[in-house]
């Protein structure tokens, strides 16, 4: 786990399948990766807060994802930071809520969305 710890969440990607480009970022694989850290935290509650940075990371990058499905996930990760993280992952939670918000009314800014 600790190995895990220190990857960002470009590590959430992989090639998928044969015929697919290079390293190309594949939506069911940031999802299935998406769906594993929610379990992380449901299952391992505050003593998950070691994970934060790369928790943190990932739903500020994966939050306004073009695929609903990796979307969906992140919200859901988000509700169980909150939900089962303690004190210190329920403040990302908390810290997070605004991005979540101007991505469901669509008024986050472009140079963010990106």
């Amino acid at each position: 786990m600790a190995f895990m710890a220190r990857q960002s969440p470009s590590h959430l990607t992989t090639a998928h399948g044969a015929g697919s480009q290079s390293g190309a970022q594949h939506p069911s694989c940031q999802q299935a990766a998406l769906c594993m850290l929610c379990d992380l935290v449901e299952h391992g509650g505050p003593a998950a807060a070691p994970f934060a940075p790369l928790l943190k990371t990932t739903v500020t990058e994966y939050l306004a994802a073009a695929d609903a499905a990796v979307r969906q996930a992140c919200v859901y990760l988000l509700g169980q930071l909150s939900e089962h993280g303690g004190e210190a992952l329920g403040a990302i939670a908390r810290q997070l809520l605004p991005r979540l918000v101007a991505v469901i009314t669509g008024t986050m800014p472009a140079w963010v969305a990106g």
